[in-house]
């Protein structure tokens, strides 16, 4: 037992006793030591789909690219767009926007430009950008949730795509993969209708994103 002396108001000292912790040290060393070791760290963003939304596989097949651009399809039908390594700032991302936007004349602020090299992915139009861009970041999600900002449309999507696949032989010397993230409960037509669009942007090879069980 540990005893501790408490002084009172009467300046004098009352004992009170404490268990010995002492033999409990290794127990809570393990249990503090658990969680991080089995949990798993979120990664970051790559999609409208988060990662438990994708559907399972027990084994892995086939090594997906480090190099490659994400097309994710959620239950709405809605979709997304990012570029390769976007968690390390590659230029190939913002480029390829910045030129689909300049295709449709929309010209970014220095601020909303520095904003753009900041997101992990493209959800709306490049018409709705500079209104995305200039909402603060805790609010662009609630944005795209009530329909304040309207969902990427599939011609822009190929836009993107296109512009993504050509910029990175430019930029990084290097071949652009497509890795395809469906939400586990995507109507099966949407999804084969997605396929369809990237074939005809002639893409015909890509991976689809699964979480491990």
């Amino acid at each position: 037992m540990v005893s501790l002396q408490l002084k009172s108001s009467r300046n004098r000292y009352q004992g009170l006793s404490m268990p010995d912790m002492a033999p409990f040290a290794s127990l809570i060393f393990i249990i503090v030591c658990f969680y991080p070791l089995t949990g798993r760290l979120k990664g970051p963003e790559s999609g409208l789909v988060a990662d438990d939304r994708l559907p399972g596989n027990s084994a892995v097949c086939w090594h997906t690219p480090e190099h490659n651009a994400v097309v994710s399809l959620n239950q709405a039908n809605e979709l997304s767009f990012s570029g390769p390594n976007t968690y390390s700032n590659t230029e190939t991302q913002t480029a390829a926007i910045k030129q689909v936007a300049s295709q449709h004349k929309i010209v970014f602020t220095a601020s909303q430009l520095a904003e753009l090299r900041t997101i992990p992915f493209l959800a709306t139009t490049v018409q709705q950008l500079p209104q995305f861009l200039d909402l603060a970041a805790v609010q662009r999600h609630e944005a795209i949730r009530l329909g304040d900002i309207g969902p990427l449309s599939e011609a822009q999507l190929i836009e993107c795509v296109t512009a993504a696949k050509k910029l990175s032989i430019t930029l990084e010397r290097k071949n652009l993969y497509f890795t395809l993230n469906i939400d586990v409960d995507t109507k099966a037509s949407n999804v084969m209708h997605l396929i369809s669009l990237l074939q005809t942007a002639g893409i015909n090879r890509f991976d689809l994103a699964t979480q491990m069980k």
